[in-house]
């Protein structure tokens, strides 16, 4: 993982979403949300990557926040 990290940070540095990406795929959930709603606080125009931190936080169970982040998504 960490040669995966590396070549995500050479080709885009600071890109949380291929960074959640790869989170999530490695099934580390929390740090995947914490990837992804770095990114969408960076970037809030990028609303249709919003899907991804909603299924995580389904998968993690935050009720709240999914709900948060759905309206969030709906209102775009």
């Amino acid at each position: 993982m960490k040669r995966e990290i590396l070549h995500i940070q050479k080709i885009a540095p600071d890109n949380g979403f291929l960074m959640g990406s790869l989170m999530e795929k490695r099934g580390l959930k929390v740090a995947a949300m914490d990837q992804y709603r770095r990114f969408l606080s960076e970037s809030p125009d990028a609303d249709e990557t919003r899907p991804f931190l909603i299924k995580i936080l389904n998968e993690l169970k935050l009720e709240k926040l999914e709900k948060r982040e759905m309206e969030m998504h709906h209102r775009q």
